[in-house]
């Protein structure tokens, strides 16, 4: 490979440094990047502050400067933007594509995106409807432990059961059902 094709080249590892104000970090951490053994070419440096100051500023400019010649292809310094409360929230509906990416990229999703399921969201999902479930269950009822113990316990095995009830009904019959 010819000298200027490598110098158009981009980079093979991206770094991302949150510097969040503390300068003493972030110059410890630039500085233990140039004694590492892989050449300072091959990687990019993002210095990425949600407290953007002239310091931070300062430093990323001054060690750009100590280490113009043997330093990263590239080295910037990113302010975070400040969101709006529940942003997270908004970001959400992507998750509509991940079935359709692992659809077509099985073992891509799993080594890039995900690599099991998020079986907590459906821990979470499943604790609110059996709580829901109680709740509707013990209206009006005894409050007493024994009882509320009993409903807690079979209002986890109910909704499994129904479903599987269901479905056997379905197939012993021949009808769809649900």
């Amino acid at each position: 490979m010819s000298m200027s094709a490598r110098d158009d080249a981009a980079p093979a590892v991206s770094i991302v440094l949150p510097a969040s104000g503390r300068m003493d970090l972030l110059d410890r951490s630039l500085d233990a990047l140039m004694r590492q053994s892989l050449d300072p070419r091959s990687y990019e440096l993002i210095v990425v502050d949600d407290e953007p100051n002239h310091h931070t500023l300062h430093l990323v400019a001054g060690w750009r400067t100590r280490t113009l010649d043997r330093g990263p292809q590239a080295l910037a310094v990113h302010p975070v933007r400040p969101a709006p409360w529940g942003a997270s929230l908004l970001q959400i509906r992507h998750a509509v594509c991940d079935a359709l990416l692992y659809k077509k990229h099985p073992a891509l999703y799993r080594e890039r995106i995900e690599a099991r399921p998020c079986w907590e969201h459906y821990a979470t999902v499943a604790a609110l409807l059996l709580a829901r479930l109680c709740v509707l269950r013990l209206h009006g009822a005894a409050r007493n432990l024994s009882h509320v113990a009993e409903m807690v316990f079979t209002s986890a095995l109910l909704p499994p059961l129904v479903v599987f009830r269901r479905l056997a009904g379905a197939v012993r019959y021949r009808v769809r059902f649900a």
